[in-house]
């Protein structure tokens, strides 16, 4: 566990309830520019180990943004059918209105 220094939601303001300069103060407990450092001080990290992963990964994020623009849309029974075993009737009179504007989705 450790400090949330960003806020809930973009319509959080963490201004509205912390201190000022609180976020300064954990921004030098964070975490994962600790572990980076102990990491580096053991000769486990580089930056050309960072540069290298963060290559790996944007490929790998660029590849299944590609997958995912491929796959086939879910048919509109899945937004109730595969969540509620009995779907609530506000729900339901929900989805029958889409099912009457997407009736070949349905």
């Amino acid at each position: 566990m450790t400090y949330r220094m960003g806020a809930h939601s973009t319509s959080d303001d963490p201004s509205r309830y912390r201190p000022k300069g609180e976020i300064e103060t954990w921004k030098k407990k964070d975490p994962i520019l600790r572990l980076r450092r102990y990491l580096e001080k053991q000769k486990l990290w580089d930056d050309k180990k960072e540069t290298a992963l963060l290559e790996e990964v944007q490929e790998e994020v660029t590849k299944a943004i590609q997958v995912a623009k491929e796959t086939p849309n879910p048919s509109l029974k899945t937004l109730v059918e595969d969540v509620y075993h009995d779907i609530p009737e506000t729900l339901q009179k929900q989805y029958d209105d889409l099912k009457q504007l997407f009736p070949e989705e349905s």
